[in-house]
């Protein structure tokens, strides 16, 4: 899960097989969808508006699809564009102070809707969280307002997670505006 070297693209092809059989870390598939986290589970939520129109909305479906928030963040996917579907394992790995960190992900849902549109991920055993983030663009029926949503729902797994506490959150919540950065900016060149 650490490394002191970013690791290639086959060290995460291999994390991707063997991680695709194994089951969710946590049990509350669904649950950075809802209202509410689960007991124990630290909940995050990043909203950032992007502009309004049918044109901003199909730039933010196009940046989520892209993965662009990630790229921005600096993580590194396996596969590198993973397709928007359900089921799909994928694997990240990230720089974290001299470390990176590798984590294992399985998309868990799927949202496409007219105002609506994104994903959650659920994290496998090869990630030092349990939980869930989705990643979600959202346009209001009324005004034609677009924003970007990240909600996560989660709790330290890993015992250098653990040992992380506040520190863990804080890196969470920048990671999220990390995303967003990468969405937005995606989003931006995209409707000029």
């Amino acid at each position: 899960m650490y490394h002191l070297r970013r690791p290639s693209a086959a060290v995460l092809a291999s994390l991707v097989s063997q991680q695709s059989a194994e089951a969710l870390s946590y049990p509350e598939v669904g649950i950075s969808l809802g209202p509410s986290s689960s007991p124990g589970h630290h909940r995050l939520r990043a909203v950032r508006a992007v502009g309004s129109g049918e044109a901003t909305f199909a730039a933010a479906r196009q940046a989520i699809d892209g993965w662009f928030g990630h790229a921005r963040a600096g993580a590194t996917l396996q596969p590198p564009r993973p397709p928007i579907e359900a089921d799909r394992t994928l694997a990240l790995a990230l720089r974290v102070g001299p470390l990176w960190v590798t984590a294992a992900c399985r998309i868990v849902a799927v949202v496409d809707e007219e105002h609506r549109y994104g994903f959650a991920y659920g994290t496998l055993p090869h990630h030092p969280a349990q939980g869930e983030e989705s990643f979600l663009a959202v346009r209001d029926p009324g005004t034609g307002g677009v924003q970007l949503e990240i909600t996560a729902s989660s709790r330290p797994r890993a015992v250098l997670a653990r040992l992380g506490g506040p520190v863990g959150r804080w890196l969470q919540q920048s990671m999220a505006e990390r995303y967003l950065d990468g969405f937005a900016s995606a989003i931006h060149r995209s409707t000029r």
